[in-house]
């Protein structure tokens, strides 16, 4: 059991494997903005639990598992804006999503890999709260505290890097419905929820570096629903 205090808190029970290869970066920075207006419809199906509130929740259940390997750089800078009007659906089973807020949203569905190797460090500003359920707890407040239990597997490895930066906007307007099926969920809210069910292993190697800061600011006008069948839990 490793515990700090105002930084990082890593806990792990029962046959938690933590592994940290080569520099893992996952930064956001500088107001990222996500709104939709309109009836936002949000779903996922088998073993979703979605919960929000005000700041960075991340959960994860049951044995996911998240690897990536060498070299995965995302970076956005300077006023990127996604934009689609009337009727955006954005669905993607079985595999990975990935959204940055803090303005970062992560997103994953059906058996989501991610590896990256050596070093692990993970940093959040302003309110980061970090929660799993079965099997897996993950919390944090004010900067970060990471819980594990019953089989938690932590890899990632070589320079996975994400990076987000000054103003990225993503708007959608009448009917955004996004929809990932089986597993994993990773939700923000109010700054940011990340989110996993079913068997989640997240591994870590090497410098694996994730930041969020300043203002993470999601918002749905106007009708919001999130709907998750089999084993749903919604709180907000």
């Amino acid at each position: 059991m490793i515990r700090s205090s105002e930084h990082q808190i890593i806990r792990s029970s029962d046959h938690q494997n933590i592994r940290t290869s080569d520099h893992q970066n996952i930064r956001t920075s500088d107001h990222q903005n996500i709104r939709s207006s309109e009836h936002q419809n949000i779903r996922s199906s088998e073993h979703q639990i979605i919960r929000s509130s005000e700041h960075q929740i991340i959960r994860t259940s049951e044995h996911q598992i998240i690897r990536s390997s060498e070299h995965q750089i995302i970076r956005t800078s300077e006023h990127q804006i996604i934009r689609s009007s009337e009727h955006q659906i954005i669905r993607k089973s079985e595999h990975q999503i990935i959204r940055t807020s803090d303005h970062q949203i992560i997103r994953t569905s059906d058996h989501q890999n991610i590896r990256s190797s050596d070093h692990q460090n993970i940093r959040s500003s302003d309110h980061q709260n970090i929660r799993s359920s079965e099997h897996q707890n993950i919390r944090s407040s004010e900067h970060q505290i990471i819980r594990t239990s019953d089989h938690q597997n932590i890899r990632t490895s070589d320079h996975r890097n994400i990076r987000s930066s000054d103003h990225q906007n993503i708007g959608s307007s009448e009917h955004q419905n996004i929809r990932s099926s089986e597993h994993q969920i990773i939700r923000t809210s109010d700054h940011q929820i990340i989110r996993t069910s079913d068997h989640q292993n997240i591994r870590t190697s090497e410098h694996q570096i994730i930041r969020t800061s300043d203002h993470q600011n999601i918002r749905s006008s106007e009708h919001q629903n999130i709907r998750s069948s089999e084993h749903q839990n919604i709180r907000k």
